[in-house]
């Protein structure tokens, strides 16, 4: 996902970047997202011209089941 904040963490822009496969699965992570905020002050530092800062994150969704068996 893509998240675009203001100067205060506030979201400007949320938009998912790669579906999992799963339409429930993608709307409850955006939705976790959205409930998150706001995210506090961004440093100035951080902050573009539009002062927003910009992230974008990647998440692997794994069956655990299958990760720790030997």
């Amino acid at each position: 996902f893509r998240v675009v904040l203001d100067s205060s963490g506030r979201i400007d822009d949320l938009t998912l970047l790669q579906s999992s496969g799963d339409d429930k699965l993608d709307q409850d992570a955006l939705q976790i997202i959205r409930r998150s905020a706001p995210f506090g002050p961004v440093p100035v530092e951080l902050l573009d011209q539009r002062r927003q800062i910009m992230l974008t994150r990647y998440f692997e969704f794994a069956d655990e089941r299958t990760l720790w068996r030997k």
